[in-house]
C-alpha cells in the first residue's frame, strides 16, 4: 500500500528506528496536526505550554515542557523539516515526544502533514515493570475517524515520492543552498528608516517574491512585525547568494522610498 510505503520513507528519511517511532501520514495540514494530537493525549482542562508567537511560536502550538513535570513534549519542525531530514541542522527527534510537520514547506512535497510518535518502552514503574508508550492508538483514531474522513491516498502517494527524494544528495545540497541564503537574508535589516516587514512583504511581491509579514522577538504588534518571511522554495534553487541578496535589499529600499499604507 502506498501509505505503508509512505509511512516507511518517513521513518527512513529522519533516519528513526521503527521500533521506537511511528508516524501518521494522512494528517491534511499543519495545524490540524497539532490539534489532532491534543484531541488525542489531552483530557480536559489540562495546560499547554509554548512559545509565545514572536518568540518562535504558532498559533497552533501546544506543549513545551520538561520531564520534571511528566509532561509530554512535541516538536512542530514545519518549516524546518527540510533541513531536519538532510541533516544541515539538529533534529527535535533526540527530545521530543511527539513531532509534528507539514509536508509541503521546506520538505517540498504535497500538501499535507505527518505526526510521528514514540513506540515501544517508555521507562519501568515501581515494581521494575516495563512501561510502554501509548500514543499510537490514540492519535491515529484522533486522526481517523475522529477528525477527518478517510485517507488521501493520491497525496500520501505524492508524500512517499517526495520522502524518497529527501534522501538523495541532491536534495542534501539544496538544504545546504537554504542554509546560506538564510545567511544573507540575516543580514539585512528592515527596521531601519521606520522600515517594517508589512511594507517589505508589498515591495517584495511587486518583484515576484513570495512573502509574508512575521513577528521577531521583541516585536509589540503582529500588525507591523519587524520581520518577514519568504515563502517560495524555489528561490533556493533559483537564485545565487548574491542576486537573491540583491533583490531583497532593493525590496527593502522602495519599501521605504515608495509604499504608502492607509
Amino acid at each position: 500500500m502506498a501509505e505503508t510505503l509512505c509511512q516507511k520513507h518517513a521513518l527512513e528519511t529522519f533516519q528513526l528506528d521503527p521500533a521506537k517511532w511511528g508516524v501518521n501520514v494522512q494528517s491534511l495540514s499543519g495545524s490540524p496536526s497539532n490539534f489532532q494530537v491534543y484531541t488525542a493525549l489531552l483530557k480536559p482542562h489540562e495546560r499547554i505550554m509554548a512559545l509565545d508567537l514572536p518568540h518562535g511560536g504558532h498559533l497552533s502550538h501546544g506543549y513545551q515542557v520538561c520531564d520534571k513535570q511528566k509532561a509530554i513534549m512535541l516538536a512542530d519542525m514545519a518549516h524546518i523539516s527540510g533541513l531536519v531530514a538532510a541533516g544541515v541542522i539538529p533534529s527535535p527527534f533526540e527530545y521530543a515526544d511527539i513531532v509534528t510537520t507539514t509536508t509541503h514547506k521546506s520538505l517540498r512535497g504535497p500538501r499535507g502533514a505527518m505526526i510521528f510518535f514514540r513506540n515501544g518502552v517508555k521507562g519501568t514503574n515501581k515494581q521494575g515493570q516495563e512501561v510502554l508508550y501509548d500514543y499510537e492508538d490514540k492519535i491515529n483514531q484522533a486522526v481517523f475517524p475522529g477528525l477527518q474522513g478517510g485517507p488521501h491516498n493520491h497525496t500520501i502517494t505524492a508524500l512517499a515520492v517526495a520522502l524518497k527524494y529527501a534522501m538523495t544528495p541532491e536534495y542534501k545540497a539544496y538544504q545546504e543552498q537554504v542554509l546560506s541564503n538564510c545567511s544573507k537574508f540575516a543580514d539585512v535589516r528592515i527596521t531601519f528608516k521606520g522600515i517594517d516587514g508589512s511594507r517589505v512583504e508589498k515591495v517584495m511581491e511587486a518583484v515576484h517574491i513570495a512573502a509574508n509579514k512575521n513577528t521577531v522577538p521583541g516585536d509589540v504588534s503582529a500588525m507591523v512585525p519587524g520581520g518577514i518571511r519568504e515563502l517560495r522554495l524555489s528561490h533556493h534553487t533559483e537564485y545565487l547568494e548574491a542576486k537573491l541578496r540583491e533583490r531583497i535589499k532593493w525590496a527593502c529600499k522602495h519599501s521605504y522610498q515608495d509604499v504608502t499604507f492607509m
